[in-house]
């Protein structure tokens, strides 16, 4: 990549600038890719909030009769649908096209603490999001359908307390996709200096 510079006579000159913070000359790919990237976002992130809200609207509790429980039924189902045609195709739109994107600006990205940092919170996040969340949910789906059939031999506590932990992970997860959002969004250098990334650089060319 060069840069155009005027020199103290007056005399304009290109000066050649080395790409070392992993960005590239010319927009190329990128905005091709970060639009659906954050689509992708936007539905798995959306999902995840719809999921809290129809949670927190039909949740029912110890002292709900069979009715109640019946639309907490209808409730799973809902979220059910949310998470296969919602979160799942979100989260693999926006998996794909950040693969893309640190596939083309190469090394440069890689040595750059707060990507591994991300890259790691996503590994370890969304998947025990992911089993966690269907594993549970199935589990409440399965108790919902036992009160439909016999509602007044069911130990109602054991399902309320399946549905605050999974409303609790839940909300949990909402908060930590936020934070992997910030930290992508911001860059921070967590201590990482320039001097480092510049050493580093050098060595590869050496």
């Amino acid at each position: 990549m060069s840069r155009l510079i005027e020199q103290p006579d007056g005399m304009l000159s290109l000066l050649k600038v080395s790409n070392r913070y992993g960005r590239r000359g010319g927009r190329g790919w990128r905005p091709y890719l970060l639009i659906p990237k954050y689509l992708g976002v936007c539905l798995f992130l959306g999902g995840l909030v719809a999921m809290l809200a129809v949670g927190i609207a039909f949740r029912p509790d110890e002292r709900s009769g069979v009715e109640a429980w019946r639309d907490w039924r209808v409730a799973t189902e809902a979220m059910s649908i949310i998470i296969r045609f919602t979160t799942v195709p979100g989260l693999l739109m926006a998996m794909m096209c950040g693969s893309v994107l640190l596939y083309i600006h190469g090394l440069p990205v890689w040595r750059m603490r707060w990507i591994r940092v991300k890259l790691a919170a996503i590994a370890i996040s969304i998947p025990a999001l992911h089993f966690y969340l269907s594993g549970k949910l199935a589990v409440m789906r399965m108790f919902a359908r036992e009160v439909s059939g016999n509602g007044k031999t069911v130990d109602f506590s054991r399902g309320t307390g399946d549905i605050a932990w999974y409303l609790g992970v839940l909300s949990l997860g909402i908060v930590v996709t936020t934070c992997i959002i910030v930290l992508g969004r911001h860059k921070p250098r967590l201590g990482q200096s320039v001097a480092t990334l510049t050493r580093t650089t050098g060595k590869d060319k050496s």
